[in-house]
C-alpha cells in the first residue's frame, strides 16, 4: 500500500517504504534511507545520494545522485541521473537522460527515455512516454498509460493495477 509518490511504501515482500521515491524497509535485506535511492543492502550495494545507485554492486561506484556513476560493464557516469560513459555504445548527455545510442536510443529530454527504444518515445522528462508495450506515459515520473494492466494516476507512482 502506497502512500507518496514514487514509493513502494506498504507492504510488498515486507517492503516498509518511509520515503517518496524510496525503496525502503526490507525487501531481502534492502534498507533505504533517502529518497530515490536504493539504499542499504541489496547484494552489498550500499546506496548514498538520493536517487543513486552508489556502493558496490558488481563494482558499481555511484557518485553524483541518480547517477550510475562507477564502473558496470565499464559504464562510468558523469551526470546526475545519467547513465553517462559507455554501455554498449551509450553516451549520456543530459542529466537523468538515457541519452547517445543504446539500440538506437535517442535521449533529448532529463530523466527520459526518449527517442526510440522498442518504438518508445518519450516526451516528459521522468516519464516512460510514448509507446513501450502498450505504455503511454503521461506525467514525468510516471508509469503511466496501460502495462500489463498498469494504470497510472500520479506522477512517479505505480498506481492502479498490475495483473
Amino acid at each position: 500500500y502506497g502512500s507518496y509518490p514514487g514509493s513502494f511504501g506498504g507492504v510488498l515482500g515486507r517492503l516498509s517504504g518511509s520515503y517518496p521515491g524510496s525503496l525502503g524497509g526490507v525487501l531481502g535485506g534492502l534498507y533505504g534511507s533517502y529518497p530515490g535511492s536504493f539504499g542499504g543492502v541489496l547484494g552489498r550495494l550500499s546506496g548514498s545520494y538520493p536517487g543513486s545507485l552508489g556502493g558496490v554492486l558488481g563494482g558499481l561506484y555511484g557518485s553524483y545522485p541518480g547517477s550510475f556513476g562507477g564502473v558496470l560493464g565499464r559504464l562510468y557516469g558523469s551526470y546526475p541521473g545519467s547513465l553517462g560513459g559507455v554501455l554498449g555504445g551509450l553516451y549520456g548527455s543530459y542529466p537523468g537522460s538515457l541519452g547517445g545510442v543504446l539500440g538506437g536510443l535517442y535521449g533529448s529530454y532529463p530523466g527520459s527515455f526518449g527517442g526510440v527504444l522498442g518504438r518508445l518515445s518519450g516526451s516528459y522528462p521522468g516519464s516512460l512516454g510514448g509507446v513501450l508495450g502498450g505504455l503511454y506515459g503521461s506525467y514525468p515520473g510516471r508509469f503511466g498509460g496501460a502495462l500489463s494492466g498498469l494504470y497510472g494516476s500520479y506522477p512517479g507512482s505505480f498506481g492502479g493495477y498490475l495483473g
